[in-house]
């Protein structure tokens, strides 16, 4: 015990178990007993498998398990020399025999301890995964109780006055593993954003742990899918509020078009307004377009095409005549031709409105965007 508790950094430095002298005791008493017949060491086997798995029950390091044994064969090969010198000192040429087999019975001990640790420490891994996976799950789509709140905050370490961000990711070819475990993913100088990835069902989620961070400090680099897109929601405060902020960065998700784009829910809140009410949406994009839907196609995709990218360069002609790869001239043709069909103009703000929130219906009911659209010329244009 004095030698386990002087060596061993573990058992100096915490609370040694209230049962370890017992088991101190019983292992010198089985290793005695296996001594006298290395044949059949099965009791002491199971023994050091029993102590092997506890250890990773516990939390114990295995190395601390291991000296712990090494302790112990060197107290019984110690315990042997002072026998023999003391009592029958000319036999000390036999201790060379003893010596062998008391190291080779630590050795296979030793072997055992590490293979029950190792074994019960990857079922303990599995099954804090699955674990994680059903409390991730009940933050993130269900809608739990304050006790399960609580419940899930204190088994993945998370606090209920902490920050939060989700985002909603959609890849080329869905993820079926699963892999919620917690891992640094981001962060910057001082302060460190932790994700919590979780997957589900073709579906996956990332929860951000945001500490004292706001998302213009997260850059969209460092949570974009190459080939595919994220959806960031807004951040909120408290457990009880991930389901909210995972259902409007799933909204955020439905904005992005485009391969590696990444949609923030607070820069798109037109858009997520129109993807919210479908129905309406149809009825605006019907109501305002139909006159140039009804153009041959040829016209339709131009004017559309046009009408998308002045939206996107606030109004510049020239900036949209670069895009498009034509003169300015042609992009106010264009415009003049859609406020004839609409009946709307692009110099009365609430007509823009109805022409923003009508391209965005049509834009996201139809994929892809309208600005990935061949730059045609209409006739006569």
């Amino acid at each position: 015990m004095t030698d386990i508790l002087a060596g061993v950094p573990f058992y100096r430095a915490s609370q040694a178990p209230a049962d370890l002298r017992e088991t101190v005791r019983s292992c010198l008493c089985l290793g005695l007993a296996a001594l006298q017949d290395l044949d059949r060491t099965d009791d002491f086997e199971h023994n050091a498998w029993h102590l092997g798995a506890r250890g990773a029950g516990q939390g114990s390091p295995l190395e601390a398990l291991l000296q712990a044994y090494r302790i112990g064969g060197g107290a019984l090969w110690s315990g042997f020399v002072d026998l023999v010198v003391e009592r029958q000192p000319g036999d000390v040429f036999l201790l060379v025999d003893v010596a062998e087999k008391v190291w080779q019975l630590v050795d296979r001990i030793t072997q055992v301890v590490a293979d029950a640790y190792r074994q019960v420490q990857g079922e303990l891994a599995v099954d804090r995964i699955h674990r994680n996976w059903r409390l991730l799950d009940s933050l993130l789509y269900g809608c739990p109780d304050q006790p399960e709140l609580a419940a899930a905050g204190m088994g993945l370490g998370l606090r209920s006055e902490d920050r939060f961000a989700v985002a909603c990711i959609r890849r080329p070819t869905a993820y079926s593993e699963l892999d919620p475990l917690l891992t640094p993913r981001l962060g910057r100088q001082g302060e460190r954003v932790s994700v919590l990835s979780h997957r589900r069902a073709g579906e996956e989620a990332m929860l951000l742990c945001m500490g004292d961070s706001d998302l213009d400090e997260l850059p969209d680099a460092s949570i974009a899918v190459p080939d595919g897109q994220v959806g960031l929601g807004p951040v909120v405060q408290g457990l009880g509020q991930i389901g909210t902020a995972r259902a409007l960065a799933e909204l955020a998700l439905a904005t992005c078009l485009r391969p590696g784009e990444v949609g923030r829910l607070d820069r798109r809140l037109p858009t997520a307004f129109v993807l919210g009410r479908p129905d309406l949406a149809s009825r605006i994009a019907r109501s305002v377009l139909q006159p140039v839907l009804n153009r041959p196609r040829g016209e339709r995709e131009v004017l559309l095409a046009t009408l998308a990218a002045w939206l996107d360069c606030g109004g510049s002609p020239q900036r949209v005549g670069a895009r498009l790869f034509c003169h300015r001239n042609t992009v106010l043709n264009r415009l003049r031709r859609i406020e004839h069909l609409t009946g709307r103009s692009t110099t009365r703000p609430r007509d823009v409105v109805e022409l923003s929130l009508a391209v965005d219906a049509y834009q996201y009911g139809q994929r892809p965007p309208l600005a990935d659209l061949p730059p045609l010329l209409p006739p006569g244009g």
